[in-house]
């Protein structure tokens, strides 16, 4: 849900930046899950970020 929602995509291997993906991901569920909006959109951005990176 929430990956359609954000537009992330899946974890298809397990590396260093995956797990920091992952981790990532699970403080935007946390903070969508509390309505910390601007916390779920600031996590959101930097997901972004470094897939623009990665």
């Amino acid at each position: 849900m929430l990956d359609l929602a954000f537009g992330l995509t899946e974890i298809t291997d397990i590396s260093g930046f995956q797990i920091k993906e992952h981790a990532l991901l699970f403080q935007l569920i946390h903070a969508f899950h509390h309505q910390h909006i601007l916390r779920a959109l600031e996590l959101r951005l930097v997901l972004q970020m470094e897939h623009c990176f990665a």
